[in-house]
């Protein structure tokens, strides 16, 4: 069914990298930004004031029309950047509702509590760019989101923040060592909580429970090895530590929407 109540919105760029080392001046004329660093630390002023900062990942900051912009790393060190630029009629909603704020002085920074999070969100927003302009209205669906998960980030309880530095080292060390058979029971153990609230906890932090956090992470190794090696299904299900490649293959079709197969065979 078509509808136009995510009309208004025409995306003029997007992209990133995980480690970004150019230095940018950019005089916005026509259009807005949201640009995010996930990781590292780099350097911004605004207007040329003489006033060039350095700020620590992961954070938000807009840059749009009207406005001189200098940023990335003095010392040439790499950092994670990601953004995405838009203009249209929508941008008044925006504006007026304050989804999108504007500081008169200085740069609009807004740290970022949940990076991993809001890099798959807008990882998944360049999805929909990437594949067709009848995604277009995903897309503007998925900004919104991502600016709506900036402004309730701070809603979240003091009980996730105590436990949260626990729980990113956890995250982390999944990430790292997927096919490991992990045992959330010992981790709920080991941060000194129950596995209920460990679990409430993980889906509060992270958007989803702790076994489908597992699952993903170990289907990016697969779609790594997939499209980097030769390895067989087999040998990647084994690596992966999914070891049955009739589950791998199931798993991988889910969230990729294409047999692994066909999808070495198309993208690599």
């Amino acid at each position: 069914m078509k509808t136009d109540y995510f009309s208004g919105l025409d995306f003029v760029g997007w992209g990133g990298r995980g480690n970004a080392v150019a230095w940018t001046t950019r005089n916005i004329a026509d259009y807005y930004t949201l640009q995010y660093a996930h990781s590292g630390h780099m350097h911004l002023a605004v207007d040329d004031d003489g006033n060039l900062k350095k700020y620590e990942a992961p954070f938000v900051w807009l840059m749009y029309k009207g406005r001189y912009f200098r940023f990335g790393n003095q010392d040439g060190a790499p950092w994670g950047h990601y953004y995405v630029a838009f203009k249209g009629a929508r941008m008044k909603r925006f504006l007026e509702s304050g989804l999108y704020k504007i500081k008169k002085e200085g740069p609009t920074l807004i740290s970022v509590r949940n990076p991993d999070a809001f890099l798959e969100k807008m990882l998944f927003l360049f999805e929909c760019l990437d594949a067709s302009p009848q995604k277009t209205q995903e897309a503007v669906h998925a900004l919104e989101g991502l600016f709506l998960m900036l402004y309730t980030q701070d809603d979240r309880t003091d009980e996730v923040s105590c436990h949260e530095k626990g729980f990113w080292a956890l995250s982390e060390n999944i990430r790292n060592n997927p096919a490991r058979e992990w045992d959330f029971r010992k981790e709920a153990e080991r941060l000194n909580i129950s596995y209920s609230h460990f679990r409430m906890t993980f889906r509060k932090i992270f958007e989803c429970p702790p076994q489908q956090f597992l699952i993903e992470c170990r289907l990016k190794k697969a779609e790594n090895l997939i499209r980097n090696t030769s390895k067989t299904l087999q040998k990647i299900a084994d690596e992966t530590g999914i070891y049955n490649v009739y589950y791998l293959n199931r798993l991988f079709t889910r969230q990729y929407h294409i047999a692994p197969g066909r999808y070495r065979k198309e993208f690599c």
